[in-house]
C-alpha cells in the first residue's frame, strides 16, 4: 500500500497503479482466508485435544474397573482353590494327585499334564485313575462337574 501512495506522487503509468493494487487486493484477500483456515485449525486443535483428554480419563476409568475386576476375580479364585484344595484333602490326594486332579479339572490332556509334570503319560493315567478311585468318581467330567455344581448351585438360570 505504501508503495502504490508513493507511486501515485511519482506519476507512474495508471497500469502498473492497477497491478500493484490488484497484487495489493489478492495479498489481503489471501491474508484474510488463511487467518480464517489458522483459526479453524486452532478450533479444530482444540476439539481434539479435548476428545484426547476425554478419552484418557474414560482408560483410567476402564483401568481402575479393570483393576477392582482383577481383584474381585483373584479372591474370588483363590477362595474356590482353597474350597477345592479342602476336598482334595478329604479324599486324602498326595501332592501330585492334587497338581493332576487341578490340571484334569482345567480341561489339559494326559500327554499336556505329563508334558508339565515332565513325567511319562502313563504315570500320569495311573495317578488319574487313583484321583477317580478315591473320589469315587467316573472321570475327568464327574470330577469338574463335581466343582462346576458347587460353583453354579446357587445360581439362578436366565429367564
Amino acid at each position: 500500500m505504501a508503495d502504490i501512495v508513493l507511486d501515485l506522487k511519482e506519476d507512474v503509468p495508471f497500469t502498473h497503479l492497477v497491478h500493484e493494487a490488484a497484487l495489493w487486493l489478492f495479498s489481503m484477500v489471501g491474508a484474510f482466508y488463511q487467518f480464517r483456515i489458522i483459526k479453524w485449525q486452532n478450533h479444530e486443535m482444540r476439539s481434539y485435544q479435548k476428545r484426547i483428554h476425554d478419552l484418557d480419563q474414560l482408560n483410567a476409568n476402564l483401568k481402575k474397573e479393570q483393576e477392582n475386576f482383577e481383584k474381585k476375580i483373584s479372591h474370588l479364585s483363590n477362595e474356590f482353590l482353597n474350597h477345592i484344595d479342602e476336598q482334595f484333602n478329604k479324599w486324602t490326594f498326595s501332592r501330585g494327585e492334587k497338581e493332576i486332579a487341578l490340571l484334569l479339572i482345567k480341561g489339559l490332556s494326559m500327554k499336556e499334564i505329563a508334558d508339565i509334570r515332565g513325567s511319562n503319560e502313563n504315570t500320569v493315567r495311573q495317578q488319574a485313575s487313583q484321583i477317580y478311585k478315591k473320589s469315587s468318581l467316573g472321570g475327568r467330567m464327574e470330577l469338574s462337574a463335581f466343582f462346576l455344581d458347587d460353583l453354579l448351585a446357587l445360581s439362578k438360570l436366565p429367564q
